[in-house]
């Protein structure tokens, strides 16, 4: 009986003294480093998208388009790479860029124009051409399935919406001529394109 009760005690006691120490210790804010993983022999961290449309073109032609998206990041090898940040991706720099947001369209037409561009034709001149092309072929989004839908899209800088306040006004003017039916040839006479951008693909059919 003795052995029972002192175990009893003990545990009371135990208790009693974990009440106490909460109590002194409670209001103590605790604080750990943080933990890092590191790879000290290096390493590649990849992710690979990929985007396949199947084209229909006549009776024996088909044509298939695709676009692979790859994301590769180098794994840190040291903790100095985890804790000195790069003033691009800091939290400082960060929270004021956050409220800077490109809109989907002005970064479709700055890559499209840079790519262009490398291959020595007028990038801007061009994509002008092909805006004001997708509105004279109105059409173009009914009879190309789902590819031609979202390049429409792209390609209309004044939606329903209205203008796109990051575009400068030259892409809605562009489209503007293609709505009231001008020679877009004419219009944007220094594209270097030997083909319009939807004869390349081969997107309306005879």
């Amino acid at each position: 009986m003795r052995g029972i009760y002192a175990r009893k005690m003990n545990s009371v006691l135990g208790f009693i003294l974990l009440m106490l120490l909460s109590g002194l210790y409670g209001e103590k804010i605790l604080h750990r480093d943080k933990r890092y993983l590191v790879f000290p022999f290096q390493g590649t961290f990849k992710t690979v998208y990929s985007f396949a449309v199947p084209w229909k073109l006549g009776p024996k032609q088909e044509m298939g388009v695709g676009w692979n998206f790859q994301f590769q990041y180098a794994l840190p090898n040291s903790t100095d790479v985890l804790t000195n940040y790069p003033p691009s991706i800091s939290r400082e720099t960060r929270d004021i860029n956050d409220e800077v947001v490109l809109s989907d369209r002005k970064i479709f037409y700055d890559g499209v124009e840079s790519m262009l561009d490398s291959r020595d034709i007028n990038g801007r001149e061009c994509l002008l051409r092909t805006i004001c092309e997708n509105q004279y072929y109105s059409h173009f989004d009914d009879e190309s399935g789902l590819l031609g839908q979202i390049l429409h899209v792209f390609l209309t800088p004044n939606s329903k919406e209205g203008p796109d306040p990051e575009l400068d006004e030259i892409y809605s003017d562009a489209q503007k001529a293609g709505v009231f039916g001008a020679d877009c040839s004419t219009a944007f006479p220094k594209c270097n394109m030997e083909r319009s951008f939807f004869d390349t693909f081969a997107i309306f059919g005879q």
